[in-house]
């Protein structure tokens, strides 16, 4: 009977999570660095497949030539890419992924992870 009991409270332990559950996700960073070197502002968010930052209502300027620095928390493991464009409405130039997150880039990502991988990444005309 007590291994009975025994059994009946590992396995819900198991199933709860409490001992030999999966892994939570651990938080990482990733960081990108950017200068403008075109002409004029540019409009800037970063894209994964789950989230958006600074957030989907809202961007990034780069208007000036100096380099900005966008450490961004994110899950290890996740692929995050930069999307940029003159305007808001997503017409004419883009870099990395466009303003929307909707055109490819073949570098212009990062994979998120503990120990803070970063890029330097040049926008010109």
């Amino acid at each position: 009977m007590r291994n009975v009991a025994t059994l009946g409270l590992f396995l819900l332990a198991v199933c709860l999570g409490l001992g030999g559950g999966h892994a939570q996700a651990q938080n990482g960073t990733a960081t990108f660095n950017l200068t403008n070197n075109a002409r004029y502002q540019i409009f800037i968010k970063f894209y994964s497949q789950d989230t958006v930052w600074p957030g989907v209502s809202s961007h990034y300027i780069l208007a000036d030539n100096l380099q900005h620095s966008f450490p961004l928390a994110c899950t290890i493991g996740e692929k995050i890419c930069y999307g940029g464009g003159y305007s808001q409405n997503g017409s004419g130039s883009y870099w990395g992924i466009g303003f929307f997150g909707n055109q490819g880039c073949s570098a212009c990502c990062l994979i998120c992870g503990p120990n803070n991988p970063t890029a330097n990444w040049s926008l010109n005309d």
